[in-house]
């Protein structure tokens, strides 16, 4: 299983399923396409707790700075 991947059921375990079907997301770009809509309802909702788990996993992905991770959090999220 790839880190990215891992981590993000680490952080966000209400996309297990999501996350462990592999023809759902994909890719790491497929993830962001499945976490813009649920921060943007987080922030409409207040849920602190959700956003910080989203942010966590964006700036994670940010750092890595190799391969598709920290582009795909620039380009599909930032």
């Amino acid at each position: 299983m790839a880190v990215w991947r891992r981590k993000a059921l680490e952080a966000l375990p209400e996309l297990r399923r999501e996350l462990n079907d592999k023809r759902e997301i994909f890719s790491i770009y497929a993830l962001w396409f499945e976490l813009v809509p649920l921060a943007k309802r987080a922030h409409d909702d207040g849920d602190q707790r959700l956003l910080d788990r989203i942010y966590d996993f964006a700036l994670w992905c940010y750092r890595q700075r190799s391969g598709d991770l920290s582009n795909s959090v620039a380009v599909a999220f930032y």
